[in-house]
């Protein structure tokens, strides 16, 4: 009996087309591809301090008083959940400069980052404001995520399954074939990408000037996708 096989939508993985495809039979190979665009109700802030001083001690000691201001300010002032704040790593390095291909000391530079999730989007600005006027030298990062991901992960892979089978019977069809059993699935789970506003460094002083900001209108994107062989039935 003639081979036939198509390829349909995206070439299939190295893993997929290593599992041996059957020999002296049809087949059909699809993609299936699903999509869920939500809005985004969290964020996640990553506030960075940063000290350089003469001796190693004294940097560190200093972006510890910093960031201890910071923590009181975010758990008593703007009641934020302990366990949705994470201050728990610090680095600590000498710092040089060159100068006439010289390199010269200039003294140990300590860093501390602080990440806070917001669950309530509207006290987004509000968390930025206070930070920044709490001493914090950069807001490193802001990701705006969903807290439903896990339902949006799921409803991206039932579309991307549903996709699969009706490209499979679309393309069945079309060349008057029909869909056997499913020979073999090659699915892996996907990163999802969070809107990433871009990095800003500001002062506090600079910042008290700004007029208030508003976010809104941050969208979230889950995107799946499987690939699946298709028996062809004779």
């Amino acid at each position: 009996m003639r081979k036939l096989f198509w390829a349909v939508c995206l070439v299939l993985s190295p893993a997929l087309l290593a599992q041996g495809l059957p020999d002296n039979s049809r087949h059909i190979a699809v993609t299936g591809y699903g999509k869920v665009i939500a809005e985004a109700d969290e964020a996640k802030v990553t506030f960075r301090t940063t000290s350089t001083q003469p001796r190693s001690a004294d940097a560190k000691r200093d972006v510890d008083i910093r960031v201890n201001e910071l923590l009181d300010i975010l758990l008593s002032d703007l009641r934020i959940d302990q366990d949705d704040i994470v201050a728990s790593g610090i680095s600590l390095q000498p710092e040089y400069e060159y100068s006439r291909n010289e390199r010269l000391f200039k003294g140990f530079r300590a860093n501390r980052a602080v990440t806070v999730t917001l669950r309530d989007l509207d006290g987004l600005n509000t968390l930025l404001d206070t930070a920044l006027g709490a001493r914090v030298d950069e807001i490193a990062s802001i990701l705006f995520q969903s807290s439903d991901e896990e339902a949006h992960r799921a409803k991206a892979r039932e579309r991307a399954i549903a996709d699969s089978k009706e490209k499979a019977e679309a393309l069945a069809s079309a060349y008057d074939a029909t869909l056997g059993p499913v020979y073999s699935i090659h699915y892996q789970q996907p990163q999802v990408q969070p809107m990433v506003v871009e990095r800003a460094m500001m002062a506090a002083d600079a910042a008290s000037a700004l007029r208030p900001g508003r976010y809104v209108g941050h969208m979230v994107t889950f995107e799946d996708r499987v690939n699946v062989v298709f028996m062809l039935a004779d």
